[in-house]
């Protein structure tokens, strides 16, 4: 019998947000899990998802790959981070403003 987190990773791997989406806070802890595995494509629609999910639960993770190595996780996290709007996402975007890193201060203020 599958376990509830590889029922839910297996959807994530499917692409069956949808059913995520539904599934609300249920399914948050799993789309974390996945942002934090360090798997290119898992994160990613991970990313994707959490900010679908419009969770601030999500924003940390979200602002930590805010300056990542990747830029297309970058780029996804800031766009997720838009998505959740609350005032802690907005904050963690006006950070990146001052970021050291190359590529996201010019990221933070194009969103």
């Amino acid at each position: 019998m599958l376990q509830p987190q590889q029922l839910l990773r297996g959807l994530l791997d499917k692409g069956l947000h949808g059913i995520l989406i539904a599934m609300g806070d249920v399914a948050l802890p799993e789309v974390l899990r996945a942002m934090e595995s360090g798997e290119p494509g898992p994160v990613r629609a991970a990313v994707r998802l959490a900010g679908e999910m419009q969770s601030p639960r999500a924003v940390e993770p979200l602002s930590e790959l805010l300056e990542g190595e990747v830029v297309a996780l970058r780029q996804e996290a800031a766009k997720a981070l838009v998505r959740i709007g609350d005032g802690r996402a907005i904050d963690a975007l006006v950070r990146a403003l001052e970021s050291p890193v190359e590529g996201v201060p010019g990221l933070a203020s194009y969103c």
